[in-house]
Formats: C-alpha cells, sequence, structure tokens
C-alpha cells in the first residue's frame, strides 16, 4: 500500500469506536461502580434462560454473603454456562438483585490468578481516599489487563493524580506497552518533559481518531517544542511509514508551531507527502493565525489532484482571502467552481473531496 493509501486509512477510514465510547467511561471504572454497588462477588453461571441467570457465589467482596443469586437477565452481555466472572451489582427497593444496566458490571476471571489480580484491584478503591488507595493505583497503572490499567487512570484523574516520580514511571511503562485514551489524559494532566518519550511512541502507534487527538493534545502539555522537533526529524527521513504518522500527529497538534511544520514541508517534500499532508490538513481543521503561502501555491499548481486538496485544506483553515482568489481568477474553470463551493460549504465539501 502507498504512503497515499495509508493516509486515507488513518484518517478516512478510521477503526470503528469500540464499545467503552458508547458510554462516558469514567462512570463504569471500577472506582465508579463499586461506589455504587451493593454486591461484589465472584460467581460462576450456572443456568441461563430468557428471563433469568443463576449464579453460583464463589466469594463475596462485598455485601450478603449467599450461596446462589438469580439475576434478571438483560442482554447487555452474554452469559455463558461454566464462565466464572466478578460481578458488581446493585439491589433493588426490595432486596432482589438488579439487572446488569452496562457490561462493565461483569468481568470475567477465568482463572485464580485473573480472580487474585480483580479482587485486589475491587479492595484498592474500598480503602478511604489517601496515599493507600493512590499508591494501589498508581502500580495498576502498568498492569497488563487492559481495563484495570485504564480504570486506575481514569480513577486517579478524578481525584487529582499525586504529581510524584513513581507515577511518572508506572505511566511511562504503561505508555511503553501500551496506547489508550485514559493513558494519554493522565499523561497530559501530568505534564511532565520525562512522559515525552513514552507518549510520541504511544502517539505513533495510535490508529484511531480519539486516540490520536488524546495523544496530540497530551504532546501539546508535556513539551510542544520538544515534540514538534522530534516529529520534524520523521518527516524527513526515508521511513516513509513514520513520516505520515508524524504529519498525522503534528496536525491534530493543531498549534501554529506544528502547522508551520507542514506548511514547510509542502514547500519542500515529494507530491505523495503533499497530499498526506493535505489530506491531514482538511480532516482537523485547525484554526492557525500564519498565511498558507505553500497551501495556495499548491492549488494553483499543475497537478489537478493536489490542487483539489489544497482548496479544502485552505477551506478548513478559514483561509477566505485566498479562496476567494481562487474562486475569482483560477485559470482552471472546475477549480474556480470548486473554490466556490468551498467558500459555501468549507467542512461538507472538503470532507467529500477526501473520500474522493
Amino acid at each position: 500500500m502507498t504512503i497515499l493509501g495509508c493516509i486515507l486509512g488513518v484518517l478516512t477510514g478510521l477503526a470503528p469506536l469500540a464499545e467503552p465510547t458508547q458510554v462516558h467511561r469514567d462512570s463504569v471504572t471500577l472506582g465508579a461502580l463499586t461506589r455504587t454497588a451493593d454486591r461484589i462477588v465472584f460467581a460462576y453461571v450456572s443456568t441461563v434462560d430468557d428471563h433469568q441467570v443463576v449464579l453460583d457465589i464463589d466469594s463475596t467482596v462485598l455485601g450478603e454473603d449467599v450461596s446462589k443469586l438469580y439475576l434478571p437477565r438483560a442482554h447487555v452481555t452474554r452469559w455463558q454456562p461454566g464462565e466464572r466472572c466478578l460481578l458488581l451489582l446493585e439491589d433493588s427497593a426490595n432486596g432482589l438483585v438488579k439487572p446488569l444496566v452496562t457490561p462493565w458490571q461483569k468481568i470475567p476471571a477465568p482463572d485464580a490468578t485473573a480472580a487474585s489480580t480483580l479482587e485486589a484491584a475491587v479492595h484498592s478503591r474500598l480503602l478511604p481516599p489517601g496515599t493507600h488507595r493512590d499508591d494501589a493505583l498508581i502500580q495498576q497503572l502498568a498492569w497488563p489487563h487492559e481495563r484495570l490499567s485504564d480504570d486506575a487512570a481514569i480513577d486517579l484523574r478524578r481525584g487529582g493524580a499525586p504529581k510524584t516520580e513513581r507515577t511518572r514511571t508506572q505511566l511511562a511503562t504503561a505508555l511503553r506497552q501500551r496506547t489508550s485514551i485514559p493513558l494519554l489524559e493522565l499523561a497530559a494532566d501530568l505534564a511532565d518533559a520525562e512522559l515525552l518519550s513514552p507518549t510520541l511512541r504511544a502517539a505513533y502507534r495510535s490508529s484511531d481518531k480519539p486516540t490520536v487527538m488524546a495523544a496530540a493534545a497530551a504532546l501539546n502539555r508535556i513539551a510542544p517544542d520538544l515534540a514538534i522537533a522530534s516529529l520534524a526529524t520523521d518527516l524527513d527521513s526515508n521511513d516513509q511509514q513514520r513520516g505520515k504518522r508524524a504529519v498525522v500527529i503534528l496536525a491534530f497538534m493543531g498549534s501554529n508551531e506544528s502547522l508551520a511544520c507542514l506548511f514547510d514541508l509542502l514547500s519542500q517534500a515529494s507530491p505523495a507527502l503533499h497530499e498526506a499532508s493535505l489530506r491531514a490538513i482538511t480532516e482537523v481543521g485547525p484554526t492557525v493565525d500564519i498565511a498558507p503561502t505553500a497551501i495556495e501555491a499548491l492549488a494553483w499548481g499543475d497537478n489537478n489532484h493536489t490542487a483539489r486538496l489544497a482548496l479544502a485544506a485552505l477551506a478548513r483553515l478559514g483561509a477566505g482571502k485566498e479562496l476567494a482568489r481562487a474562486a475569482r481568477d483560477h485559470p482552471d474553470p472546475d477549480l474556480r467552481q470548486l473554490a466556490a463551493r468551498l467558500r459555501r460549504d468549507p467542512v461538507t465539501v472538503a470532507r467529500q473531496l477526501l473520500k474522493d
């Protein structure tokens, strides 16, 4: 696949959002669910029918200790007879167990190691606010269990994460292992220069728009000048894949300084990187206070395809004078018409151009 195909995959064929983004993620962390739970149990699924799930209780972390629970079935998650899971449950006014309202109330616990890890995570949420709870959550940042790592990041942010060396170290370890929005948002909160390298690494791994946005926001908070300098070196490298990623991250950083890098790229780079940069700028639509001279030059150039993308980028940048000039004076009548359409509806027309 060419670099152009790759950039299209990043910007216009973004991976579908996973289920966590369909809810307010901070409302379904272990911390949030523990605060509202009346019962927290490890249980085996005994039987399942259309109306209820019968649970054999293995152990009780919170609430009345019983041997069985009869859970009204809600089709928010799948149930498999014989599976073992951690459940965070609420009781109704008549003392019966409420059906699940979100799949986040059920966490698989297939073996003793998983159960022990989950139990430690739940117990840390039952501790009173303070150093001991924070220490436990900080440790969980680097755990390989993605749900628990992300929950720890969100729950730490809720209380104001301690800006300590241990927090930075654990978060840096987590970011070197994987990329997630909760980890990147915590990095932005800490805004520590020691997190620049792992955050850049995470940014390069980001494959969907919300995660790239979170990574760019973190870089803007941590050390934007150093981040831009590092990304700029990859624009000049022979590694087109890293160059393509750097283009996208710089566009999402959205500052005058990061966009200046892309404008410089447009004045000297290969046509392939021209298109990659124009697509990134058009997708993001940043607001900058620098003249888009290089983009306007491409809009008046010999390459019709690049000129169309350059006009779209000008529209998304809010370059009214440049678009008006193209709509009035461009020698190509089709491009004059396109410039006029972009002036009327910059967002819809520009996005349609990305798909063509």
